[in-house]
C-alpha cells in the first residue's frame, strides 16, 4: 500500500495501524521490526479481529445470506439486495429487536415469505431498477403488495417505488429513463447536485406511526421526487415527499436515512407490521442508542489498549 502512494504525498504518512490482526501478537513483532526498518515509519497500532462488537458495516460489505423461514410469532422483514445496495446501517436496529426476523434476499421467490420488503438505497438507481425488472423482482414484489404484503422504500428504494425515474443529465449512467415499480404516485428526476443534510422531523398521524415522534437522520440523495397523485404524508414538513405513504396499499417511502433508529418510530412501525400479521402489539425495552453507545465504548477500549495513542495524537 505505501508503495502505491505518489511520492509527493509519501512525507504525509506518520505511521501505519495494522486491523483485524488474528493470533498471537507476539509472532508479528519480528515482522512489525522489518517492517519498520523497510520505510523507516512507525507501526502505532495493531488492533485484533473481534466479532463481540457490533460497529457499521461498510457498503462494500456483502450481506450475510442465511435461510429465510416462516416465523408465526415474529415479523419477518425481507431486504431485496440491488447489486449496488448502500446505507446497510439503515436495518441494523431492526435486526436487534427480539420479534423481528430480518433476512437479505437472494431470490424473487423468497418473497412469498416475508410480512415486509424493504427496498434499500442504491448509488445508482436507474441501472439497480432495471436489474430488479430482468431478474423478475418486479412482478414478485407487486404481487406480493397485492396481498397486503407491506412495502418499504428508502432513498433509491423509494426512487424505484415510484412510476418513473429520470436521469436527464447522465448524473448516475447512460440510462436516462425508466420506469419504476409504480406502487406510489410519484417520479424522480437525478439532478445534478446532490442533497445532504440532517434533518429531524415530527409524525403525523397515520396508520403507522401517532403524532408526534420525533425523528432523526440523514437525507443523501441526487434524486428530486414529486408527487403525482394523491398521498400520505409521515412526517410534518413542507416538503411533502421527504416520507410518505401510499393511501390505498401498505407502501412506505421516505429519503430518511436512520429512520429506525429511533425506539418510539421502530416500534411503531413493528406494531403496525404485527396488525398486519394479525398478532397483538408488543413492547421493548430495547433502546438502540444505549446499545450502540455501549458498542460504542468498548471499540474505543479495544483502540486504547492496542496503540500507542498519545503518540497518534501528538502527530495530530
Amino acid at each position: 500500500t505505501y508503495d502505491l502512494i505518489q511520492e509527493e504525498y509519501k512525507p504525509l504518512v506518520k505511521g501505519f495501524l495494522i486491523n483485524k490482526f488474528r493470533g498471537d501478537r507476539a509472532l508479528l513483532e519480528p515482522g512489525i521490526e522489518m517492517f519498520e526498518k523497510s520505510i523507516n515509519l512507525p507501526v502505532l497500532g495493531v488492533f485484533p479481529y473481534f466479532r463481540d462488537i457490533w460497529v457499521d458495516e461498510e457498503d462494500a460489505i456483502p450481506p450475510p445470506v442465511r435461510k429465510l423461514e416462516v416465523d408465526t410469532e415474529k415479523v419477518v422483514i425481507g431486504v431485496v439486495v440491488p447489486p449496488r445496495i448502500s446505507n446497510f446501517t439503515d436495518f441494523t436496529p431492526l435486526t436487534l429487536e427480539p420479534d423481528v426476523s430480518l433476512r437479505f434476499l437472494r431470490s424473487p421467490a423468497e418473497i412469498d415469505l416475508c410480512d415486509c420488503l424493504i427496498l434499500p438505497g442504491s448509488k445508482t438507481t436507474l441501472a439497480d431498477a432495471i436489474h430488479l425488472r430482468k431478474q423478475g423482482w418486479d412482478v414478485r414484489i407487486k404481487e406480493a403488495c397485492a396481498r397486503g404484503t407491506a412495502i418499504v422504500g428508502i432513498c433509491g428504494g423509494y426512487q424505484m417505488l415510484g412510476e418513473k425515474l429520470f436521469d436527464p443529465y447522465g448524473t448516475e449512467s447512460d440510462v436516462q429513463e425508466t420506469e419504476g415499480l409504480g406502487l406510489l404516485p410519484v417520479e424522480t428526476t437525478i439532478e445534478r447536485e446532490k442533497v445532504l443534510r440532517q434533518v429531524c422531523h415530527r409524525t403525523v398521524s397515520s396508520p403507522v406511526f401517532p403524532a408526534g415522534i420525533n425523528v432523526f437522520g440523514y437525507e443523501i440523495h441526487m434524486g428530486q421526487t414529486k408527487e403525482k397523485g394523491r398521498i400520505l404524508p409521515l412526517v410534518d414538513t413542507p416538503e411533502t415527499a421527504v416520507a410518505v405513504m401510499s393511501e390505498h396499499s401498505p407502501v412506505l417511502g421516505t429519503y430518511i436515512h436512520g429512520v429506525f433508529d429511533s425506539d418510539r418510530a421502530r416500534r411503531s412501525f413493528i406494531n403496525w407490521l404485527r396488525r398486519q400479521k394479525r398478532l397483538p402489539p408488543s413492547t421493548s425495552g430495547f433502546s438502540y442508542h444505549l446499545f450502540r453507545q455501549e458498542q460504542l465504548d468498548k471499540l474505543a477500549r479495544v483502540v486504547q489498549e492496542n496503540c500507542d495513542l498519545e503518540r497518534i495524537l501528538s502527530l495530530l
